[in-house]
């Protein structure tokens, strides 16, 4: 195997291993806000959830969802 070979497949490597590691923090993060963010809704008052137009049982829906189920089926 030729040395230009090797550091190829090492640099390839890298960059499979840099990849994934950007996906997993960028899907941490997403889960992150999300958490967040229905914590946040699940503490707004009735007043504040009329105004965006939901009820508190809608919001307390969200809220209850867990953090990795970010799309509504």
């Amino acid at each position: 195997m030729a040395i230009d070979t090797i550091f190829e497949e090492r640099s390839g490597l890298r960059t499979s291993i840099k990849a994934v590691t950007s996906f997993v923090w960028a899907r941490i993060s997403l889960w992150r806000r999300i958490r967040r963010s229905r914590r946040a809704l699940a503490h707004l008052s009735d007043d504040a959830l009329a105004d965006i137009g939901l009820t508190r049982d809608a919001a307390l829906g969200e809220a209850i969802r867990p953090f990795w189920d970010s799309h509504r089926s």
